[in-house]
């Protein structure tokens, strides 16, 4: 059956077919979820905050009056379908607050019964209409003490969390990013032992969001919340196993596109017009005369010096075996040593002298 509103903004058909990050339904179907670009800023009120101040202008004030939360993710039109089909279910919102926290937890655990019937209509509906049951006006918060302030974004929190799921299972993945998002900025501002739970869950989710295949996709975000959502649970098997998967899909996106890849050495630093020889060549250069003449001459150097150096190592052994402590004998072994030395020297000067 059609769906009585839509979500804002329209969205282009996306091609959701194909491999991509996703989890298992009880049913065995894969989720495809794929990430859209950053959810635009709108005027989001967090429960607790003090938004009004001195002087305020006449478009401040209108936006004080305004219910801010359903709004983020719903048009005029599509907010006045969700109250027409809350009013047709009995579900209408309250006045009181304690009344609203109750209501919200009522269609939040009627939201989760439909999911398990796999109605996700039905459960988005409700999902949403949690969120109208906490979306209070600026100006009402004001009169907020800190424990109703804390209750309220206590209560919205899974809420929101709901909705992020909620809408993967729908396939709406720039909503779900951008619900995931305003989740874990609730998150920040509640302690961060009371929503541990909740903020792995959300970064898992919009890590999803995020991976799929689609015209928005962003691995390299997908991995950051992936990572930091490995990072918060480490014991999490279906957390790290997404991760791998979102890195594996990265290294594959990165080898498939050529201007990713970094140049090579030898092309990147090549001068052009000149010729280089390639890297795997085996065979040797040839020599140039100057240079055989000039091996030739080392080697015949090199050899005479080996020759003196066992000639000194042999006179020095037999002054040891002899005793011989003699002026003569040792400036006799001392000359012998020099000798090598002496013969590269004037080997060299004889290199160094002009053909």
């Amino acid at each position: 059956s059609p769906q009585p509103f839509g979500l804002k903004p329209p969205r282009r058909k996306r091609d959701l077919r194909g491999a991509g990050l996703g989890e298992r339904s009880a049913s065995g179907s894969c989720i495809a979820t794929a990430g859209s670009g950053a959810a635009p800023q709108g005027r989001i009120s967090v429960p607790g905050i003090a938004l009004m101040s001195k002087g305020l202008g006449p478009e401040m004030g209108k936006d004080m009056l305004k219910e801010q939360w359903l709004r983020y993710f719903c048009s005029d039109e599509e907010y006045e379908q969700l109250l027409q089909w809350l009013s047709s279910e009995g579900l209408d919102r309250p006045r009181g607050f304690d009344e609203r926290l109750e209501h919200a937890t009522y269609l939040r655990e009627l939201g989760n019964d439909w999911f398990r019937r796999s109605d996700f209509r039905r459960a988005l509906h409700c999902a949403l209409g949690a969120v109208h049951a906490l979306d209070w006006r600026p100006a009402e918060q004001l009169g907020f003490s800190e424990e109703q302030s804390l209750q309220a974004a206590e209560a919205l929190l899974p809420v929101i969390s709901n909705l992020a799921m909620i809408l993967l299972k729908r396939g709406d993945f720039g909503n779900a990013e951008r619900a995931a998002t305003v989740g874990l900025r609730c998150a920040h501002k509640l302690p961060k032992e009371a929503t541990a739970a909740f903020r792995v869950k959300l970064l898992y989710r919009r890590g999803l969001a995020r991976g799929e295949l689609g015209p928005w996709q962003d691995l390299s975000a997908a991995r950051e919340d992936l990572a930091e959502a490995a990072r918060l649970d480490p014991a999490n098997r279906e957390v790290r196993a997404c991760l791998e998967n979102c890195k594996r899909l990265l290294r594959e996106s990165r080898c498939e596109d050529p201007a990713a890849q970094p140049a090579p050495e030898g092309k990147r630093d090549a001068v052009p017009g000149q010729d280089k020889a390639p890297a795997d060549s085996k065979e040797p250069q040839e020599l140039s005369a100057a240079a055989l003449r000039f091996a030739e001459v080392v080697g015949r150097c090199l050899g005479r010096s080996r020759r003196r150096c066992r000639g000194a190592l042999l006179c020095v052994r037999r002054m040891k075996r002899a005793a011989c402590h003699d002026a003569a004998w040792l400036r006799m072994g001392v000359l012998v040593l020099l000798g090598p030395l002496l013969g590269g020297w004037a080997a060299s000067r004889w290199l160094r002298a002009p053909a």
